[in-house]
């Protein structure tokens, strides 16, 4: 029951560690590029087109009358722009009927025809804003002068004191997302600029991302053209308003359009070969344009010379993002950002762990597939219905993982018991395995160590025996594996008796504080004068591997009585350890070596007796050293070594009966009393 408790215990501690692991890297997802690109790639698109088939994009505010030189147009005027003067008269035209501002998504740096007194003349004598579109690039434009920065609109002071406070005492962390880009403004050409005071840059970044301003001095801001005009930006503790209302930005300081049903942008967008037929004629434009809309001209609309864009509902024109954006600062919807993604995710990793543990799968995938697709139904719906950014992939994919790993780590957990119980409960039933259980002691509390054990009698009572000791002091470690000759009754009743003089030949290497060399030997002549007492009438000797690890140490001494050599796994790669010595009660006297092996963290030491390898199968088949040597490459888990050597001498042997005991197991280091510099491998045999 106590074991149990502890086991519980542990696995509670590592199910908290698999949390934070879990959540921290999530975390940390969503702050990486992977996500950027998961998210422009998959997300977005799946949450825009959600959204579009459920008739919940937002609608083109009917303030907004968007106006194309398309195809039609083009036909119209039979050349690709109109002249100066047509710009001029149509802008004029437009603005007699009293709009709010009129949007151009043009650059006017290389305008057709020479009536620039006259264009001049009539843009300054309209009272509207008429914006037109910029170029920012830090690579300068050869042959071409840039605009000079000077005007009111460009002043980071203007867009910070709002009777706020001014540039000086805006701080660098409020302002980290508007860095400083150095590059030169071009526009509008240099005859008809003085005109065209109302510049705005169209720089777009791809997959609906816009920036609403770029800083190109400490002082100077160039506005995206949607924020200036009839709306009013300022900033306030590093976030930009528009209009009196908070414009979310994502962590580049990008905004994320929030764009328009393209179907409604298509029907609400007119030809300007009406406009242009009307400002010919001179007719009013009262019917067509109501006072206070906003007017927005898109230039660039007929085949061969659309500016298309990508963008999460797929290539559209630019100049759509563009309106979009307008749409968002006239109606107030911008798509908001969801804030502490790390408390979310550390709640969905706790959930999916929780979830992990039920132990019926059925049960388990039920919840699992319900969890992971309620998690992105309810990012893909708040998207659509709330217009919040809800990182789902990133969330999804944490309850996925948790849910998933502590499913398959409890399955794994439940097997294993299931194992060791049904080894338990066999043993219970066979004579030779109580009888064996009874001798070995308890070494799973032993913290510093993981060992895994088979044992199997060739008769109902046997002569194998192995055993693993703690000094009183928790720094040493005895492990002794040993073969009595022949099986039966006599050799279980030397086996024990041994058994109990290591037993207390052990107390007695605590009580004097023996070194580990004196231990090992201190243990040998014990159990020979045993075996040479005792065993003698019976005619039976015994071979025995002695060994002792020295957490302090960090060392492996060993010391060998005619058994076979023990194997050291290391990062895989297996070396013998050789010693040699008499088999024990042979002599009175019994005398061997003690020879040190370093050791470092993670290392296998492999115990066995010569029945895994004498023992043959139905055909004579048995299973080598070579083919020892060979399984034990490459593991590092001691259950898996103990497993896979079941397995394989199963197939070997089959249901042959064995004619001898087959004892083996492994220890694993898990930890030491001092971290020291790893040890050097000891020479492979």
């Amino acid at each position: 029951m106590q074991h149990r408790i502890v086991q519980n215990e542990l696995k509670f501690r590592w199910l908290l560690i698999i949390a934070l692991v879990i959540t921290s890297l999530f975390s940390l997802l969503v702050y990486s590029n992977v996500y950027t690109i998961v998210q422009n790639t998959v997300s977005s698109p799946i949450n825009f087109f959600t959204r579009s088939a459920l008739g919940k994009s937002p609608r083109l505010h009917p303030m907004i009358k968007i106006y194309a030189l398309d195809d039609v147009s083009v036909d119209f005027l039979n050349r690709s722009d109109m002249t100066i003067t047509e710009w001029a008269n149509v802008l004029q035209g437009m603005a007699e009927s009293g709009p709010s501002v009129i949007y151009v998504d043009k650059l006017f740096s290389a305008p057709q025809g020479d009536g620039y007194k006259h264009f001049n003349e009539t843009i300054k004598a309209i009272n509207i804003p008429i914006v037109s579109a910029a170029y920012v690039t830090e690579t300068p434009i050869h042959g071409k002068s840039p605009i000079a920065l000077d005007q009111a609109l460009f002043s980071l002071h203007k867009a910070v004191d709002r009777g706020r406070f001014s540039i000086l005492e805006e701080s660098d962390e409020d302002l980290e997302w508007l860095t400083v880009r150095p590059a030169s403004l071009y526009g509008p050409h240099r005859n008809i600029a003085p005109a065209l005071n109302n510049l705005g840059h169209a720089i777009y970044h791809g997959q609906g991302l816009v920036e609403p301003l770029i800083r190109v001095r400490d002082d100077k801001v160039i506005p995206h053209m949607s924020f200036i005009g009839r709306n009013k930006y300022y900033l306030d503790k590093g976030a930009i308003y528009i209009n009196q209302q908070k414009v979310p930005l994502n962590r580049e300081g990008k905004i994320l359009a929030n764009l328009v049903n393209i179907d409604e942008l298509r029907g609400r967008t007119f030809s300007f070969k009406s406009s242009i037929a009307r400002a010919r004629r001179g007719m009013s434009f009262d019917s067509v344009i109501k006072p206070g809309q906003i007017v927005v001209i898109l230039p660039a609309m007929y085949t061969g010379n659309t500016d298309m864009v990508p963008t999460p509902i797929g290539y559209i024109p630019g100049g759509y993002v563009m309106a979009s954006l307008i749409n968002s600062a006239v109606t107030g919807r911008w798509l908001q950002h969801i804030e502490y993604e790390f408390f979310y995710v550390l709640g969905l990793t706790l959930t999916g762990i929780g979830l992990g543990t039920l132990t019926i799968p059925i049960l388990w995938f039920a919840f699992w597939i319900s969890g992971i697709l309620g998690i992105a139904g309810a990012g893909i719906l708040s998207f659509s219905y709330l217009e919040m950014i809800f990182p789902w992939e990133v969330y999804t994919a944490c309850f996925f993982t948790a849910s998933l790993w502590t499913f398959i780590w409890n399955r794994q957990i439940r097997e294993r018991t299931a194992r060791d119980d049904s080894i338990k409960r066999k043993e219970r039933h066979d004579a030779a395995q109580a009888v064996q259980e009874s001798l070995i002691p308890d070494a799973r509390d032993i913290a510093s160590i993981e060992y895994s054990a088979y044992y199997k009698a060739a008769e109902v009572t046997g002569g194998d025996w192995y055993g693993i000791y703690q000094s009183q002091d928790s720094q040493r470690i005895f492990l002794f594996i040993g073969d009595v000759t022949g099986h039966g009754f006599s050799s279980a009743l030397l086996t024990a008796t041994v058994a109990g003089c290591i037993k207390s030949t052990l107390g007695e290497v605590d009580e004097n504080k023996l070194s580990a060399e004196e231990s090992l030997q201190l243990v040998a002549r014990r159990t020979n004068q045993v075996i040479y007492k005792t065993g003698a009438k019976a005619k039976h000797l015994m071979t025995m591997a002695l060994a002792c690890i020295d957490l302090q140490d960090r060392s492996l001494f060993y010391m060998n009585a005619g058994h076979r050599p023990l194997f050291l796994i290391r990062k895989g790669a297996v070396t013998t350890l050789l010693q040699g010595g008499s088999v024990l009660g042979f002599l009175e006297d019994f005398f061997s070596d003690v020879k040190r092996y370093p050791l470092q963290k993670d290392d296998l030491i492999f115990f066995f007796t010569d029945g895994l390898t004498e023992n043959e199968g139905p055909n004579g088949e048995i299973l080598s050293n070579r083919k020892l040597k060979k399984a034990l490459k490459g593991h590092n888990d001691v259950y898996d070594v103990v497993k896979d050597l079941q397995s394989m001498s199963a197939g070997i042997w089959q249901d042959q009966e064995p004619l001898d005991d087959c004892t083996y197991f492994a220890i694993k280091i898990l930890d030491f009393t001092n971290e020291l510099d790893k040890a050097p491998h000891p020479e492979a045999s």
